[in-house]
Protein backbone atom coordinates (compact mmCIF):
# COMPACT_ATOMS: atom_id res chain seq x y z
CA UNK A 1 0.00 0.00 0.00
CA UNK A 2 1.21 3.47 -0.74
CA UNK A 3 -0.11 6.57 1.50
CA UNK A 4 -0.65 9.84 0.60
CA UNK A 5 -1.66 12.78 3.00
CA UNK A 6 -5.09 13.04 1.39
CA UNK A 7 -8.22 12.48 3.08
CA UNK A 8 -10.36 9.76 0.28
CA UNK A 9 -9.53 6.74 -1.25
CA UNK A 10 -7.42 7.61 -4.93
CA UNK A 11 -7.92 4.98 -7.18
CA UNK A 12 -4.94 5.28 -10.16
CA UNK A 13 -5.83 3.86 -13.86
CA UNK A 14 -3.16 2.70 -15.97
CA UNK A 15 -4.31 2.10 -20.11
CA UNK A 16 -3.45 -0.22 -22.01
CA UNK A 17 -5.01 -0.99 -25.10
CA UNK A 18 -7.64 -4.43 -25.17
CA UNK A 19 -5.56 -6.06 -22.45
CA UNK A 20 -4.82 -5.77 -18.54
CA UNK A 21 -1.57 -5.37 -17.61
CA UNK A 22 0.33 -8.15 -16.65
CA UNK A 23 2.11 -8.31 -12.80
CA UNK A 24 4.17 -10.76 -14.36
CA UNK A 25 7.75 -10.93 -16.11
CA UNK A 26 7.52 -12.36 -19.52
CA UNK A 27 9.16 -15.52 -20.41
CA UNK A 28 12.81 -14.75 -21.66
CA UNK A 29 13.12 -14.35 -25.17
CA UNK A 30 15.88 -15.61 -27.26
CA UNK A 31 17.91 -18.70 -26.68
CA UNK A 32 17.49 -19.95 -23.14
CA UNK A 33 20.38 -19.68 -20.14
CA UNK A 34 21.28 -22.32 -18.29
CA UNK A 35 21.24 -20.20 -14.73
CA UNK A 36 17.43 -20.09 -15.38
CA UNK A 37 15.94 -23.04 -14.66
CA UNK A 38 15.02 -24.59 -11.76
CA UNK A 39 13.82 -28.10 -10.38
CA UNK A 40 10.36 -29.13 -11.25
CA UNK A 41 9.41 -32.43 -10.52
CA UNK A 42 10.81 -35.72 -10.65
CA UNK A 43 10.11 -39.61 -10.75
CA UNK A 44 12.31 -42.41 -8.88
CA UNK A 45 12.84 -45.81 -10.66
CA UNK A 46 14.30 -47.79 -8.12
CA UNK A 47 11.50 -50.22 -7.70
CA UNK A 48 12.30 -51.61 -11.37
CA UNK A 49 15.84 -51.80 -10.05
CA UNK A 50 16.75 -49.19 -13.13
CA UNK A 51 19.97 -46.82 -12.97
CA UNK A 52 19.31 -44.88 -16.24
CA UNK A 53 22.78 -42.92 -17.34
CA UNK A 54 20.99 -41.58 -20.29
CA UNK A 55 17.73 -39.96 -21.15
CA UNK A 56 15.04 -38.85 -23.77
CA UNK A 57 11.78 -37.33 -24.13
CA UNK A 58 10.55 -36.44 -27.35
CA UNK A 59 9.22 -33.36 -28.49
CA UNK A 60 5.79 -33.84 -27.73
CA UNK A 61 6.47 -35.17 -24.07
CA UNK A 62 4.95 -38.71 -24.39
CA UNK A 63 7.83 -40.84 -24.99
CA UNK A 64 10.68 -41.18 -22.67
CA UNK A 65 13.71 -43.63 -23.06
CA UNK A 66 16.46 -44.53 -20.96
CA UNK A 67 19.85 -46.12 -21.12
CA UNK A 68 19.74 -48.41 -18.14
CA UNK A 69 22.92 -49.65 -16.79
CA UNK A 70 22.15 -52.32 -14.05
CA UNK A 71 24.66 -54.18 -11.93
CA UNK A 72 22.09 -57.20 -10.95
CA UNK A 73 21.04 -58.28 -13.90
CA UNK A 74 21.85 -57.14 -17.66
CA UNK A 75 22.09 -53.83 -19.21
CA UNK A 76 18.89 -52.54 -21.25
CA UNK A 77 17.21 -49.80 -23.22
CA UNK A 78 13.87 -48.79 -21.82
CA UNK A 79 10.73 -46.55 -23.11
CA UNK A 80 8.12 -45.47 -21.60
CA UNK A 81 4.73 -43.18 -22.52
CA UNK A 82 3.74 -40.19 -20.17
CA UNK A 83 0.31 -40.06 -19.99
CA UNK A 84 0.02 -36.30 -19.51
CA UNK A 85 2.81 -34.60 -21.96
CA UNK A 86 6.06 -34.04 -19.46
CA UNK A 87 4.27 -34.68 -16.38
CA UNK A 88 7.09 -37.54 -15.00
CA UNK A 89 4.19 -38.49 -12.57
CA UNK A 90 1.86 -39.93 -14.78
CA UNK A 91 4.97 -42.21 -16.75
CA UNK A 92 3.84 -45.52 -17.38
CA UNK A 93 5.25 -49.08 -17.14
CA UNK A 94 7.80 -50.24 -19.51
CA UNK A 95 6.53 -50.31 -22.76
CA UNK A 96 9.34 -51.95 -25.11
CA UNK A 97 12.77 -53.12 -23.74
CA UNK A 98 15.69 -54.47 -25.53
CA UNK A 99 18.45 -56.43 -22.79
CA UNK A 100 21.88 -57.34 -23.44
CA UNK A 101 22.90 -60.85 -22.15
CA UNK A 102 26.37 -59.73 -21.65
CA UNK A 103 27.42 -56.40 -19.54
CA UNK A 104 28.33 -53.64 -22.27
CA UNK A 105 28.58 -50.79 -19.92
CA UNK A 106 25.94 -48.85 -21.59
CA UNK A 107 26.07 -44.45 -21.31
CA UNK A 108 23.86 -42.59 -23.64
CA UNK A 109 20.43 -43.42 -25.25
CA UNK A 110 18.77 -40.77 -28.14
CA UNK A 111 15.78 -41.40 -30.44
CA UNK A 112 14.82 -39.92 -33.81
CA UNK A 113 11.70 -37.92 -33.11
CA UNK A 114 9.24 -40.27 -35.13
CA UNK A 115 10.78 -43.31 -33.34
CA UNK A 116 11.84 -45.22 -36.07
CA UNK A 117 15.20 -45.51 -34.95
CA UNK A 118 17.40 -45.45 -31.81
CA UNK A 119 21.51 -44.39 -31.17
CA UNK A 120 23.15 -45.36 -28.27
CA UNK A 121 26.86 -45.60 -26.79
CA UNK A 122 28.04 -48.19 -24.83
CA UNK A 123 31.71 -49.58 -23.34
CA UNK A 124 32.27 -53.48 -23.62
CA UNK A 125 34.37 -54.72 -20.64
CA UNK A 126 37.53 -54.40 -22.21
CA UNK A 127 36.93 -50.80 -23.32
CA UNK A 128 36.15 -51.23 -26.62
CA UNK A 129 33.90 -48.54 -27.95
CA UNK A 130 31.20 -47.91 -30.28
CA UNK A 131 27.93 -45.73 -31.05
CA UNK A 132 25.61 -48.27 -32.54
CA UNK A 133 22.12 -47.38 -34.51
CA UNK A 134 19.15 -49.46 -35.75
CA UNK A 135 19.49 -49.37 -39.16
CA UNK A 136 16.04 -51.26 -39.67
CA UNK A 137 13.45 -49.32 -38.90
CA UNK A 138 11.40 -49.85 -35.71
CA UNK A 139 8.04 -51.58 -36.00
CA UNK A 140 5.95 -50.02 -34.40
CA UNK A 141 7.51 -46.57 -33.65
CA UNK A 142 9.16 -46.73 -30.44
CA UNK A 143 9.35 -50.36 -29.93
CA UNK A 144 12.95 -51.00 -28.67
CA UNK A 145 12.11 -54.92 -29.19
CA UNK A 146 12.15 -54.87 -32.74
CA UNK A 147 15.55 -53.89 -32.99
CA UNK A 148 17.37 -55.39 -36.26
CA UNK A 149 20.69 -54.91 -37.74
CA UNK A 150 22.44 -52.26 -36.00
CA UNK A 151 25.96 -50.25 -37.10
CA UNK A 152 29.39 -49.70 -35.03
CA UNK A 153 30.74 -46.81 -35.08
CA UNK A 154 33.91 -46.71 -33.31
CA UNK A 155 35.07 -43.46 -31.49
CA UNK A 156 37.97 -44.47 -29.53
CA UNK A 157 37.91 -44.50 -25.30
CA UNK A 158 34.57 -44.25 -22.71
CA UNK A 159 32.14 -42.89 -24.97
CA UNK A 160 28.95 -41.10 -22.68
CA UNK A 161 25.96 -38.90 -23.69
CA UNK A 162 24.75 -38.88 -27.22
CA UNK A 163 23.26 -36.05 -29.20
CA UNK A 164 21.92 -35.78 -33.08
CA UNK A 165 20.98 -32.13 -34.38
CA UNK A 166 17.26 -32.29 -35.92
CA UNK A 167 18.15 -33.11 -39.33
CA UNK A 168 20.35 -36.18 -38.40
CA UNK A 169 23.36 -34.84 -40.38
CA UNK A 170 25.15 -34.44 -37.08
CA UNK A 171 25.72 -36.53 -33.97
CA UNK A 172 27.66 -35.48 -30.77
CA UNK A 173 29.20 -37.73 -28.24
CA UNK A 174 30.87 -36.60 -24.86
CA UNK A 175 33.66 -38.60 -24.77
CA UNK A 176 36.15 -39.94 -21.76
CA UNK A 177 33.82 -37.50 -19.84
CA UNK A 178 36.61 -34.45 -20.90
CA UNK A 179 36.01 -33.76 -25.06
CA UNK A 180 33.05 -33.34 -27.13
CA UNK A 181 33.14 -35.45 -30.45
CA UNK A 182 31.10 -34.00 -33.70
CA UNK A 183 30.46 -36.51 -35.99
CA UNK A 184 28.88 -35.32 -39.60
CA UNK A 185 27.14 -37.92 -41.60
CA UNK A 186 26.78 -36.84 -45.23
CA UNK A 187 23.56 -39.41 -45.03
CA UNK A 188 21.11 -38.16 -42.49
CA UNK A 189 20.77 -40.57 -39.32
CA UNK A 190 23.51 -42.93 -41.04
CA UNK A 191 26.31 -43.42 -39.44
CA UNK A 192 27.72 -45.50 -42.01
CA UNK A 193 28.27 -42.47 -43.79
CA UNK A 194 30.32 -40.49 -40.49
CA UNK A 195 33.28 -38.62 -39.98
CA UNK A 196 34.82 -37.08 -36.89
CA UNK A 197 34.44 -33.54 -38.34
CA UNK A 198 35.41 -31.29 -35.06
CA UNK A 199 36.38 -32.00 -31.26
CA UNK A 200 35.95 -29.62 -28.00
CA UNK A 201 37.60 -29.74 -24.85
CA UNK A 202 35.87 -29.18 -22.08
CA UNK A 203 38.09 -29.90 -19.56
CA UNK A 204 39.04 -26.34 -18.23
CA UNK A 205 35.13 -26.97 -16.11
CA UNK A 206 34.34 -30.40 -16.80
CA UNK A 207 35.68 -33.35 -14.48
CA UNK A 208 33.51 -36.04 -15.50
CA UNK A 209 31.42 -35.28 -18.51
CA UNK A 210 28.38 -37.59 -19.11
CA UNK A 211 25.52 -36.04 -20.35
CA UNK A 212 25.27 -33.19 -23.80
CA UNK A 213 22.42 -31.92 -25.49
CA UNK A 214 22.01 -28.63 -27.02
CA UNK A 215 18.84 -25.83 -27.65
CA UNK A 216 16.96 -26.16 -30.90
CA UNK A 217 18.95 -23.23 -32.54
CA UNK A 218 22.33 -24.85 -32.21
CA UNK A 219 24.14 -21.89 -30.23
CA UNK A 220 23.75 -23.59 -26.33
CA UNK A 221 25.42 -26.27 -25.53
CA UNK A 222 24.74 -28.12 -22.45
CA UNK A 223 27.28 -30.88 -20.13
CA UNK A 224 26.32 -32.52 -17.39
CA UNK A 225 29.58 -33.26 -15.00
CA UNK A 226 28.68 -35.81 -12.77
CA UNK A 227 31.46 -34.43 -10.58
CA UNK A 228 33.07 -37.41 -8.17
CA UNK A 229 29.98 -38.78 -7.32
CA UNK A 230 29.87 -37.64 -3.90
CA UNK A 231 28.80 -33.46 -4.32
CA UNK A 232 26.14 -31.97 -6.28
CA UNK A 233 26.26 -33.01 -10.06
CA UNK A 234 26.94 -29.45 -12.45
CA UNK A 235 25.51 -28.56 -15.76
CA UNK A 236 27.56 -26.16 -17.78
CA UNK A 237 26.33 -23.80 -20.70
CA UNK A 238 28.55 -23.25 -24.29
CA UNK A 239 27.78 -20.52 -26.12
CA UNK A 240 28.27 -21.84 -29.88
CA UNK A 241 28.77 -18.89 -32.42
CA UNK A 242 28.33 -21.16 -35.51
CA UNK A 243 25.41 -23.16 -34.49
CA UNK A 244 25.67 -26.75 -33.88
CA UNK A 245 29.81 -26.17 -34.43
CA UNK A 246 31.07 -27.50 -31.59
CA UNK A 247 35.02 -25.48 -32.96
CA UNK A 248 33.45 -22.81 -32.19
CA UNK A 249 32.33 -22.99 -28.82
CA UNK A 250 33.16 -21.17 -25.69
CA UNK A 251 31.99 -21.42 -21.92
CA UNK A 252 29.30 -18.95 -21.27
CA UNK A 253 30.80 -18.70 -17.81
CA UNK A 254 27.00 -19.81 -16.79
CA UNK A 255 26.12 -23.63 -14.48
CA UNK A 256 23.59 -24.92 -12.77
CA UNK A 257 23.75 -26.94 -9.87
CA UNK A 258 21.54 -30.51 -10.48
CA UNK A 259 20.48 -30.74 -6.78
CA UNK A 260 22.14 -34.35 -6.03
CA UNK A 261 25.32 -36.36 -7.08
CA UNK A 262 25.51 -38.55 -9.62
CA UNK A 263 24.01 -36.55 -12.19
CA UNK A 264 24.34 -39.16 -15.72
CA UNK A 265 22.09 -37.85 -19.35
CA UNK A 266 20.32 -34.69 -20.12
CA UNK A 267 18.13 -33.92 -22.54
CA UNK A 268 16.60 -30.58 -23.00
CA UNK A 269 12.98 -30.72 -25.28
CA UNK A 270 11.45 -27.25 -26.16
CA UNK A 271 13.67 -24.84 -25.10
CA UNK A 272 12.31 -24.83 -21.42
CA UNK A 273 12.15 -28.16 -20.27
CA UNK A 274 15.54 -29.95 -19.32
CA UNK A 275 15.68 -33.83 -18.18
CA UNK A 276 18.42 -34.59 -16.07
CA UNK A 277 18.88 -38.91 -15.20
CA UNK A 278 20.73 -39.84 -12.19
CA UNK A 279 22.01 -43.07 -11.07
CA UNK A 280 23.51 -45.13 -8.24
CA UNK A 281 22.78 -42.57 -5.19
CA UNK A 282 19.80 -41.48 -3.22
CA UNK A 283 17.17 -39.54 -3.01
CA UNK A 284 16.33 -40.21 -6.51
CA UNK A 285 17.96 -42.66 -8.62
CA UNK A 286 15.52 -41.96 -11.58
CA UNK A 287 14.40 -38.71 -13.56
CA UNK A 288 14.29 -35.12 -13.05
CA UNK A 289 12.56 -32.14 -15.14
CA UNK A 290 13.84 -28.80 -14.75
CA UNK A 291 11.28 -25.76 -15.85
CA UNK A 292 13.07 -22.52 -17.51
CA UNK A 293 12.40 -19.74 -15.38
CA UNK A 294 8.51 -17.84 -16.20
CA UNK A 295 7.36 -21.44 -16.99
CA UNK A 296 6.18 -22.27 -13.63
CA UNK A 297 2.18 -22.42 -13.35
CA UNK A 298 2.24 -18.07 -11.85
CA UNK A 299 1.11 -17.12 -8.40
CA UNK A 300 -2.92 -16.58 -7.97
CA UNK A 301 -2.92 -13.18 -8.97
CA UNK A 302 -3.53 -10.05 -6.27
CA UNK A 303 -6.68 -9.50 -5.08
CA UNK A 304 -7.17 -6.36 -6.97
CA UNK A 305 -10.58 -5.54 -8.81
CA UNK A 306 -10.55 -5.66 -12.17
CA UNK A 307 -12.55 -3.46 -14.69
CA UNK A 308 -12.78 -4.22 -18.48
CA UNK A 309 -10.41 -5.38 -20.78
CA UNK A 310 -8.71 -1.82 -21.22
CA UNK A 311 -8.28 -0.78 -17.53
CA UNK A 312 -6.47 -2.12 -14.67
CA UNK A 313 -6.84 -0.20 -11.44
CA UNK A 314 -4.39 0.28 -8.12
CA UNK A 315 -6.10 1.25 -5.25
CA UNK A 316 -4.49 3.36 -2.16
CA UNK A 317 -5.98 4.56 1.36
CA UNK A 318 -4.65 7.65 2.39
CA UNK A 319 -5.47 10.26 5.32
CA UNK A 320 -5.25 14.22 5.42
CA UNK A 321 -2.76 14.03 8.42
CA UNK A 322 -1.60 10.29 9.09
CA UNK A 323 0.57 11.67 11.72
CA UNK A 324 -2.24 12.99 14.05
CA UNK A 325 -4.43 11.61 16.39
CA UNK A 326 -2.63 7.48 15.02
CA UNK A 327 -4.57 7.81 11.47
CA UNK A 328 -2.13 5.88 9.35
CA UNK A 329 -3.85 3.40 7.24
CA UNK A 330 -1.84 0.12 7.26
CA UNK A 331 -4.63 -2.43 5.38
CA UNK A 332 -7.96 -2.41 4.10
CA UNK A 333 -10.60 -4.80 2.47
CA UNK A 334 -12.99 -4.17 -0.45
CA UNK A 335 -16.80 -5.86 -0.07
CA UNK A 336 -16.56 -7.74 -3.10
CA UNK A 337 -19.81 -5.38 -5.15
CA UNK A 338 -17.08 -2.92 -4.79
CA UNK A 339 -19.47 -0.32 -2.77
CA UNK A 340 -17.71 -0.34 0.43
CA UNK A 341 -13.95 0.08 1.78
CA UNK A 342 -12.69 -1.08 5.37
CA UNK A 343 -9.52 0.61 6.70
CA UNK A 344 -7.21 -0.64 9.61
CA UNK A 345 -5.74 2.40 11.76
CA UNK A 346 -2.64 2.25 13.88
CA UNK A 347 -4.97 3.91 16.53
CA UNK A 348 -6.97 1.25 17.07
CA UNK A 349 -10.14 2.02 15.03
CA UNK A 350 -11.08 0.88 11.72
CA UNK A 351 -12.95 2.94 9.12
CA UNK A 352 -15.77 2.03 6.66
CA UNK A 353 -15.51 3.85 3.37
CA UNK A 354 -18.37 4.13 1.13
CA UNK A 355 -18.09 4.34 -2.94
CA UNK A 356 -19.98 5.51 -5.74
CA UNK A 357 -19.99 4.16 -8.31
CA UNK A 358 -18.50 1.15 -7.54
CA UNK A 359 -14.59 0.75 -7.69
CA UNK A 360 -15.25 4.38 -8.31
CA UNK A 361 -12.50 6.74 -8.78
CA UNK A 362 -11.74 9.97 -6.68
CA UNK A 363 -14.66 8.96 -4.41
CA UNK A 364 -15.27 7.16 -1.12
CA UNK A 365 -15.08 9.30 1.78
CA UNK A 366 -15.08 7.19 5.53
CA UNK A 367 -18.53 7.21 6.56
CA UNK A 368 -17.94 4.97 9.97
CA UNK A 369 -15.70 4.70 12.28
CA UNK A 370 -15.87 1.71 14.74
CA UNK A 371 -13.18 1.13 17.91
CA UNK A 372 -10.91 -1.90 18.41
CA UNK A 373 -10.62 -0.78 21.84
CA UNK A 374 -7.03 -2.14 23.64
CA UNK A 375 -6.11 -3.40 19.89
CA UNK A 376 -3.23 -1.16 20.09
CA UNK A 377 -1.33 -0.85 16.49
CA UNK A 378 -3.69 -2.77 14.56
CA UNK A 379 -2.40 -3.59 11.25
CA UNK A 380 -4.64 -5.43 9.07
CA UNK A 381 -8.54 -6.35 8.50
CA UNK A 382 -11.03 -8.84 6.81
CA UNK A 383 -14.41 -9.64 6.44
CA UNK A 384 -16.15 -13.08 5.84
CA UNK A 385 -18.04 -13.79 2.95
CA UNK A 386 -21.03 -13.46 4.74
CA UNK A 387 -20.39 -10.04 5.94
CA UNK A 388 -20.68 -11.44 9.66
CA UNK A 389 -17.01 -11.75 11.49
CA UNK A 390 -14.71 -9.21 11.43
CA UNK A 391 -10.88 -10.41 11.96
CA UNK A 392 -8.44 -7.96 13.20
CA UNK A 393 -4.35 -8.36 13.70
CA UNK A 394 -2.10 -5.87 15.51
CA UNK A 395 1.63 -5.84 15.47
CA UNK A 396 2.11 -7.93 18.91
CA UNK A 397 1.36 -10.56 18.14
CA UNK A 398 -2.38 -11.22 18.92
CA UNK A 399 -5.72 -11.10 16.62
CA UNK A 400 -8.76 -10.75 17.50
CA UNK A 401 -12.67 -11.34 16.11
CA UNK A 402 -16.01 -9.59 16.19
CA UNK A 403 -19.23 -11.38 15.78
CA UNK A 404 -21.53 -8.01 13.77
Amino acid sequence: MIFAPRKKIIQSRFKQRGNIISLFPPLPSGPPEIDTFALSQCIDMTPGSRSPVGVWVSEDGEKLGIADLNVTSPDKYQQFSMTTPHDLTTLTGVESTRNFTTPVRIAGFFFREDGLRYFSTSRSPNNFVTATASLNDLSPPFNLASQGQAFTFNIGTDPFGIHFTPDGLNCYIIRAGTTVWQIEMSSAWDLTTGVVNNTFVVTGEVTAGRGITFDSSGTRMFIVDVVDGIVESVIYQYNLLTPFDVSTAVFSGKSLGLEQSDATGCHMVGDDKLYICYAITAPIVGVCKFLLAGNFPPPPPPPLPIGNASDYYLFQISDANPGLSGGTRLDCFWKDDGTKVYAARQNSTIRQYAVSPPWGIDSGDWTFEASTGALIDLRSVWWSPDGTVLSQARRISTSSRVTV
